[in-house]
């Protein structure tokens, strides 16, 4: 047998978006940013790998502001070579992503530049009600969005796949969504399914008008960007904190969420990686019940930082607790540091203040009398966690932070919108 002789190219430049807290550092921004540094007329791809409506992301200009679930945070323009990317490692919810993609100030561009790969796991509205009755959601916490219950589906192989919706008929639909649901234990009716069939086919024929043919052999598809002299954006959707694995289980979300499962979810060439963007913000942010050591006590700050940056989370509209900048934690979502990786410190416009001539970070844990420098995984041990904060002087507060975690910070976000952010050069 012998070998093909492909055409060699250079092959793609990845640069991977990868949040280092509970979410909510401001990835969405970042992307954005990372993108408007790019030739837009080289081809570009930008793919989403991981959760879906429960993880939403805000990007701001001087005339719009958006919210994207399942798209990536970047708006087109009608002449830009872009392409969006669902991966089969997102789950995927047709009907918020119709409504999704009608609100998109770049709706009429997108044709033709939006492929959905066409193993992705779909979240049926009945995933979303057994969600909302789930012990363990109100355990741990949740945002009811039904991506847990998709994702299970995915797991014990009977989730329901676009070329499912695309491709069978309607009675083999009701057979294929009966056993998912049996299989899970949530009592359905036929009648509801049938409906739900109804308004799948009719939701997946409407997307079609708008996108085009949407639905794609990622396999084949992947191969190809990963051949192909392009630039790439991976945009994490949850943050490192919440990894189902390596997070700060069991206050988790229901997937991987470290640069590893990035790729994973992408199948991504790994020696194409040109960058490797962290992004934090100057303050930590948490959702639910999750173990948050070092929560602000103090309610004037909260509401301070609240009314500069909104903390409310679009996905259920929930409050974002918040807490100081945590080096622990953030050691834990960094298991290793490299030459590639850059840091943006999002927010920071945030906790300056003129009643505040220091910056309160935590550098260890103080639990039974014994310092820890990284987040034990423990949480019975994390329960007992006493920060111990050092106050950094506003002057040394960038350089402190980029000694402690041996990554250079790249960009300063100083407000909400793409163009809010200073460049920080390398020394």
């Amino acid at each position: 047998m012998s070998l093909s002789k492909e055409k060699v190219v250079s092959g793609p430049k990845i640069h991977i978006v990868y949040g280092l807290g509970y979410s909510d550092e401001g990835k969405g921004i970042a992307v954005a940013r990372i993108y408007k540094s790019f030739d837009t007329q080289k081809k570009i791809y930008v793919l989403r790998c991981n959760a879906g409506t429960n993880a939403s992301h805000t990007i701001e200009t001087q005339d719009i502001k958006m919210v994207t679930m399942h798209l990536p945070s970047v708006i087109l323009s009608k002449d830009s070579d872009t392409t969006f990317v669902i991966t089969p490692g997102m789950v995927f919810n047709p009907f918020v992503f119709f409504d999704e993609l009608n609100k998109r100030p770049d709706k009429d561009n997108l044709k033709g530049k939006v492929k959905i790969a066409s193993t992705v796991p779909i979240v049926l509205p009945f995933y979303i009600v057994s969600n909302k009755n789930e012990k363990t959601g109100q355990k741990f916490g949740t945002t009811n969005q039904g991506t847990g219950v998709a994702n299970r589906a995915r797991l014990n192989r009977h989730c329901i796949r676009p070329y499912d919706i695309i491709n069978c008929t309607p009675e083999e639909l009701l057979n294929k969504i009966k056993f998912s649901c049996e299989t899970l234990n949530i009592e359905v009716k036929d009648t509801d399914i049938k409906e739900c069939i109804v308004k799948l086919k009719d939701t997946f024929g409407q997307l079609h008008e708008i996108l085009g043919d949407f639905s794609t052999d990622y396999s084949s598809f992947v191969r190809r960007i990963n051949s192909e002299d392009c630039d790439v954006i991976v945009e994490g959707c949850n943050g490192a904190l919440i990894c189902n694995v390596f997070g700060q289980v069991p206050y988790v979300t229901s997937c991987m969420t470290g640069i590893n499962a990035m790729l994973a979810y992408t199948n991504l060439d790994p020696t194409k990686i040109m960058k490797i963007h962290c992004v934090t913000g100057a303050y930590i942010c948490c959702l639910n019940k999750r173990i948050l050591p070092t929560e602000i006590k103090d309610q004037t700050i909260i509401q301070e930082l609240r009314q500069k940056c909104n903390e409310i989370d679009s996905a259920e509209d929930m409050e974002r607790r918040l807490g100081w900048f945590d080096l622990p934690a953030l050691r834990k979502a960094l298991p290793f540091v490299n030459g590639k990786m850059v840091l943006h410190l999002n927010k920071f416009d945030a906790i300056m203040s003129d009643k505040r001539e220091f910056i309160p970070v935590c550098t260890h844990y103080k639990i039974n009398g014994q310092f820890y420098e990284i987040m034990p995984d423990d949480e019975h041990l994390l329960k007992d966690a006493i920060p111990v904060y050092k106050d950094i002087p506003f002057d040394n507060y960038i350089q402190f932070i980029e000694e402690q975690l041996g990554i250079h910070i790249e960009y300063i976000g100083v407000g909400p919108k793409i163009d809010n952010f200073e460049i920080i050069p390398f020394k």
